[in-house]
């Protein structure tokens, strides 16, 4: 694994199943990342595991009446599946477990003994109808930031943490009638403040190439003094904390996550390479890159950074961290919690997984919120993709009967064929990532061969052997089109390598050798599974 990549995608809460705007995040992106490396030939682990000790888990189970363990392990199983139908490759989906937990506790123990935490007595907001303490999903209020509507420890529309003793109109989510008590708490601490130049120096260099959201978050939160993070609440759902002294409190769950995804990799890299290797240590050679919706910035982005700080030198930093923007359903945000979702797994039990990773990807929340409506989904993947996929396989079928090809192409389709190829790799590589920009590359370059396979007019026999070069750079297309669009649309990428005989790689892009003319199927790109 040596010089290899790191993918981590954030894990999902267990609360429900993925709906689409999941699906078009962190898992998607992940995911086509991770092929691109791939065909690069990179050696690259993808991991994420569940997230079940959210407290969210905690509010829906009692929303629902039922006990949250077993919620956790339902929605984990049905979150598994949904990936899967998605043909989203992770190499390593983890659950909490003893094991994990011993590697939680350990991790922090270390920073612990280190030094790296200080000790807080603080307000905290006490609902004596629970009988607990009000953190996370277990208050309401308003934030003080940007006046939405939020849960404690972070604001999901601006994205700044926040003490939820300070919201506006803090309520149980409950009940408006519960009267809240305040309660001094002794917990523990990580001084973010302390690691100020760190971070600074880290994001000197980021704004050529990060996007920009996250690094503005960054800028914001530096402006003023960085706050003291909780690393343990009191409560009893979650990694019990080991410190002396704290028997009745747990990891804060934005905490645990870090050293949960590091444990995840090493599960993958002895799964995938039978070796039990810390491949995120400081000295191992890998790149790590970090895909994550923007709400969860300020855990990964400063947080986690600071953490990582803190354990250096046994750790590495981010290569990128790649956030997205929230994907509304008819212009509100996909929330589980409220029901206000179109499930990724119906979806998919609808339309191609190829269908849906193209739309998601071209219309992609990576700088802004964009909407999802099923009816642009039909219509635009139509008119940008299926369309003229269809034109393009019913003229280039004309030229098969003619027997092997061979001979230059034609200047037009080198350069055209070039064009993509570059444009494809600039696409998916870390710098510059970008699904919205793979998918308009694959929607152009399919609908100018369609164009230009059309101009040949190839259902005139005479046409095919006078345009000898044209053909065979029709067909050196195809391939292009079966390896580049692989990080997009495996499915139907590995199904037209077959077809052609062509290897999965992306060195092979540019190989202008005979590939073997075979019928494409119609349904190749099928509308519906």
């Amino acid at each position: 694994m040596k010089g290899g990549v790191i993918v981590t995608a954030t894990p999902p809460t267990t609360n429900g199943d993925l709906h689409v705007g999941h699906l078009s995040g962190p898992y998607l992106a992940a995911d086509a990342f991770k092929r691109f490396q791939r065909l690069n030939g990179r050696p690259v682990l993808y991991v994420s595991s569940a997230d079940d000790n959210q407290t969210y888990v905690v509010t829906t189970a009692e929303r629902l009446g039922r006990d949250p363990r077993e919620l956790a392990t339902e929605f984990t199983e049905k979150i598994k599946e949904t990936l899967l139908r998605a043909d989203v490759d992770i190499d390593v989906f983890s659950s909490p477990d003893t094991d994990h937990a011993r590697f939680v506790q350990d991790f922090f123990m270390s920073l612990y003994k280190a030094g790296a935490f200080v000790e807080r007595e603080t307000d905290h907001l006490y609902c004596p109808e629970h009988r607990r303490l009000l953190f996370e999903s277990y208050v309401g209020g308003v934030c003080s930031i940007c006046l939405a509507k939020t849960k404690g420890a972070i604001c999901e529309t601006c994205g700044h943490p926040n003490n939820a003793i300070d919201l506006i109109d803090l309520e149980c989510p409950y009940g408006r009638d519960h009267e809240l008590e305040r309660k001094r708490v002794r917990t523990l601490f990580l001084p973010l403040e302390k690691y100020r130049n760190q971070i600074r120096n880290f994001y000197a260099d980021k704004w050529s190439s990060w996007r920009p959201h996250l690094l503005h978050l960054v800028d914001e939160l530096l402006a003023k003094p960085l706050p003291e993070f909780p690393i343990t609440y009191v409560s009893s759902w979650g990694v019990p904390a080991p410190f002396p002294g704290y028997g009745d409190q747990v990891i804060n769950v934005w905490a645990e996550m870090l050293p949960g995804l590091i444990r995840s990799t090493r599960l993958a890299a002895s799964k995938v390479n039978s070796c039990n290797a810390d491949l995120w240590l400081e000295d191992s050679g890998c790149e790590l890159v970090q895909f994550l919706g923007y709400d969860n910035s300020f855990f990964f982005a400063i947080v986690h950074l600071s953490l990582l700080f803190a354990a250096r030198p046994r750790t590495i930093l981010p290569a990128a961290i790649i956030t997205n923007e929230f994907y509304n359903l008819d212009n509100f945000k996909f929330s589980t919690s409220l029901g206000h979702a179109i499930w990724a797994r119906d979806l998919l039990n609808e339309y191609s997984s190829d269908q849906v990773r193209f739309y998601l990807s071209l219309s992609n929340p990576e700088n802004q919120q964009t909407n999802f409506t099923l009816t642009e989904m039909k219509q635009l993947s139509c008119a940008t993709l299926i369309d003229p996929w269809e034109r393009l396989v019913k003229e280039i079928n004309r030229s098969v009967d003619i027997g092997p090809i061979t001979g230059d192409l034609s200047d037009e389709t080198a350069a055209a064929i070039e064009v993509f190829i570059s444009q494809m790799n600039s696409a998916f590589t870390t710098r510059q990532f970008s699904l919205r920009r793979g998918a308009e590359r694959i929607s152009r370059f399919v609908s100018w061969m369609a164009d230009y396979a059309e101009r040949l007019h190839l259902g005139e026999p005479a046409n095919r052997h006078k345009n000898a070069r044209g053909v065979n750079g029709l067909w050196c297309g195809m391939r292009a089109i079966s390896i580049a669009v692989d990080p997009i649309m495996p499915r139907f990428a590995h199904q037209l390598r077959e077809l052609l005989g062509v290897s999965c790689s992306w060195a092979s892009l540019r190989d202008r050798t005979q590939i073997r003319t075979a019928p494409i199927p119609a349904g190749i790109l099928a509308r519906t599974r």
